[in-house]
């Protein structure tokens, strides 16, 4: 820092929340890749996935990054961005859990991850019970972040 001042959201200083979405995105085409390789029905599953990651805050990232540079890493590490990005991942699995376990209809605004999928399943007239499926994709989904 060289004594200098940093104000403002230290998320969005030297654009480390562009670079950890940047992350997010290429891990997450990564697996809409795999996923859909399997099956294009999946792709509802990976864009749940994006969606639901799009508008954290990025605290932990934040956290993880800032003690790298204040620990004297560099600024052009990519590989700690990569790290930070990982964090964020952890906590969206938390989160889906957390709407589950806590019954949350929302998040952020938008169906709970759980809910979304029980809506698709009842959108693609599937067999089975829609609650039960969106139960057991949000745990999948939150044990795979």
């Amino acid at each position: 820092m060289n004594g200098e001042s940093v104000s403002g959201n230290p998320v969005d200083q030297e654009q480390l929340r562009q670079r950890i979405d940047h992350a997010l995105s290429r891990f997450l085409d990564r697996q809409q890749a795999t996923l859909t390789a399997i099956s294009p029905r999946l792709l509802p599953v990976a864009a749940t996935l994006r969606d639901f990651l799009d508008g954290g805050k990025r605290l932990r990232p934040a956290f993880c990054y800032w003690g790298w540079r204040g620990a004297g890493g560099s600024r052009d590490e990519e590989g700690a961005v990569a790290a930070a990005a990982a964090l964020e991942l952890l906590q969206a699995g938390a989160l889906v859990h957390d709407d589950l376990i806590d019954g949350s209809d929302t998040r952020r605004g938008l169906p709970s991850v759980h809910r979304r999928l029980e809506a698709l399943h009842r959108a693609e007239g599937w067999r089975g019970d829609g609650g039960r499926y969106g139960t057991a994709g949000a745990v999948l989904l939150g044990t795979c972040c």
